[in-house]
């Protein structure tokens, strides 16, 4: 059983409370009509601190009843329960099992991740610390934290050291075999019609896809331990032999130089977008033709007057067209069902300025060359082979993803005519009354197994959601059973500081996006800050000159997207939409991580 954490008596800012199990009973095991099942499920009390950081871009809103049932289920059990049983972690004994949930939970229809729980599970790992995934990954400060569980004694160490000796063969199983997933994956994917299928069959299908979902969610799980792992050893290890004091360049030597080794698919749309950009500014008059246009007319403009252009950007799309914004959400639109947003962020391309448009420099060798300078050759060789493994640890979290994404587009389509075939059934009132339903309920429809009040279920699940989304928006740090002040110490300091990812200095307007939809709004050249980003957003990524994201650290998703398309990116900048309003001038420092509002909207300098 693990160790009861430690109450530290910190005081602790910008976080709520909620309260605990009461009784400890489980959930009754037939689902409830309202949508309060998903909103408040079980905690374990042992692990009370909860975190909405790096969970924002799987889940950016209030999540569905068929997302939770299927991916939040699977990210405990395979990203929770699964990591901790292949490091032996948790057995039998200590696994505390359903109802229960280790690694997230809801609250007002949110996800937060278990912060408690992963601090635990870092903390017991050989010569590891928590410290490690807060900086990297979730971007929470230690000195936000209360409840912390006290660091294992060298007997601890030494009893689990077997255990995660065993367990780190696993870990690397999963990552030689996510390209088999892929391909597996994406096979299926490919030859699967659900509008062929009965209705028995098409659950089969999902109910097929859905391990595969899981292997894909576990091994994204394990490849980021991994990565977090060998950094935390990786970066001291870096600076002894540069003998860095301040672990600036060492820093800036893994970012800058490791861009090109962490590149992967999830950049080429905003890639291949600049370029097919720049070439319509080529051809006289065509910008203004393609900018006049409306999205869902561009790629027919471009098909008249450059044919080429809209035959790269339709092969883009169905490359990518399985992605979405919330790409792990069943019930989001993926850019095949509607490419608006792309073509939308390309006509923005179009008529920005030519500067957004300049291919960027990847790959840089320079900061690597400073750092090795004057060094002894033995020393420069090791140096260049550790950072070139921590280049490789920096692209490696996103990767294994993929097979996910690509499950869950898969169930997506599945879904998509579950809907309409139960409407034609008449046991549903609209196609997308399925987003309300759990996948056990949409399985029992789709094998004739009679629901009562199945439409009065979906219509109390759909006034729900709509109440928590227009409710206020939840604080991003909860812990349990603890009061605490819900807001931050304003400050009057014109510079906020975070942790610079993607070196560089950018100068320009700041557009302030709270949700995915207000991305469409950005301008070429602005600088966009967010509290979070997702996969979503990567086209009007190519339209910004800098990131400032409240959120994320050195692994995160919008630091590895700003280095892959070379924008300069702070990140972990806390406070920055309380501070920062659209309109706002600000210099954007990512080598040091300072962000200065050099004048305000209203004139305030």
């Amino acid at each position: 059983m693990p160790t009861q954490p430690k109450h530290h008596g910190l005081s602790v800012s910008g976080r709520s409370h909620i309260s605990g199990p009461s009784d400890g009973a489980p959930r009754p095991a037939t689902p409830q009509p309202t949508f309060q099942r998903f909103v408040q499920t079980p905690s374990d009390e042992r692990f009370p601190v909860y975190t909405r950081a790096n969970v924002r871009d799987v889940f950016p809103g209030v999540i569905r009843p068929l997302d939770w049932s299927i991916v939040g289920r699977g990210f405990d059990q395979e990203g929770g329960r699964g990591f901790a049983w292949d490091l032996h972690l948790l057995d039998a004994s200590t696994d505390p099992g359903p109802p229960g949930y280790l690694l997230q939970r809801l609250y007002r229809g949110r996800a937060y991740v278990n912060l408690s729980y992963v601090i635990w599970m870092f903390e017991r790992l050989s010569r590891s610390t928590a410290r490690a995934v807060e900086e990297q990954v979730i971007s929470a400060r230690p000195d936000l934290l209360v409840l912390r569980p006290p660091a294992p004694d060298l007997r601890t160490r030494l009893r689990l050291l077997p255990g995660i000796i065993a367990g780190v063969p696993v870990l690397f199983q999963h990552w030689r075999h996510r390209t088999d997933l892929q391909e597996e994956v994406g096979s299926l994917r490919e030859g699967l019609d659900p509008s062929r299928l009965d209705n028995q069959n098409l659950r089969r299908a999902m109910e097929e896809l859905i391990p595969r979902l899981y292997s894909g969610l576990g091994g994204q799980v394990r490849v980021g331990t991994i990565a977090v792992m060998m950094m935390d050893k990786l970066v001291p290890l870096i600076r002894r032999l540069a003998k860095d004091q301040d672990g600036a360049r060492t820093l800036a030597a893994i970012i800058e130089a490791g861009a090109s080794e962490e590149r992967h698919g999830r950049s080429e749309p905003p890639l291949v977008m600049r370029a097919q950009a720049r070439r319509v500014t080529q051809i006289p008059g065509l910008a203004e033709v393609v900018a006049a246009a409306q999205p869902g007319e561009v790629l027919s403009v471009l098909d008249k007057q450059a044919p080429e252009v809209a035959v790269a950007l339709r092969h883009m799309l169905h490359q990518h067209g399985h992605r979405s914004p919330g790409e792990l959400q069943i019930t989001a639109k993926s850019w095949a069902e509607d490419p608006t947003p792309l073509l939308h962020a390309f006509q923005s391309l179009v008529m920005g300025s030519r500067d957004a448009l300049e291919e960027t420099e990847v790959g840089k060798v320079d900061a690597l060359t400073e750092l090795t300078r004057g060094l002894p050759p033995w020393r420069q060789i090791l140096l260049r082979l550790t950072v070139s493994a921590a280049r490789t640890c920096v692209g490696a979290r996103e990767e294994p993803k993929e097979g996910a994404v690509l499950a869950i587009d898969a169930l997506r389509r599945c879904a998509r005519e579950a809907g309409l075939r139960l409407r034609e059934q008449g046991l549903i009132e609209e196609p997308d009354d399925v987003d309300y339903l759990t996948f056990d309920e949409l399985a029992s429809l789709l094998s004739s197994t009679p629901i009562e009040s199945v439409r009065e279920r979906v219509r109390v699940r759909r006034l729900d959601v709509l109440e928590l989304e227009a409710g206020p928006e939840p604080p991003d740090l909860l812990v349990l059973d603890v009061s605490a002040d819900a807001n931050l110490e304003a400050t009057q300091s014109p510079i906020i500081t975070g942790l610079g990812v993607s070196a560089g200095l950018f100068e320009g307007l700041a557009r302030v996006v709270i949700h995915g939809d207000d991305a469409a709004l950005l301008e070429a050249n602005e600088v966009l800050v967010a509290r979070y980003t997702d996969a979503g957003w990567t086209p009007y990524m190519s339209l910004a000159g800098a990131l400032v994201i409240e959120t994320g650290g050195l692994l995160s998703h919008g630091a590895i997207v700003a280095r892959e398309l070379g924008l300069p990116a702070v990140v972990s900048a806390t406070g920055a939409l309380d501070r920062i309003q659209t309109g706002d001038r600000l210099l954007v420092n990512a080598t040091t991580g300072d962000v200065e509002i050099l004048k305000q909207a209203g004139g305030t300098s």
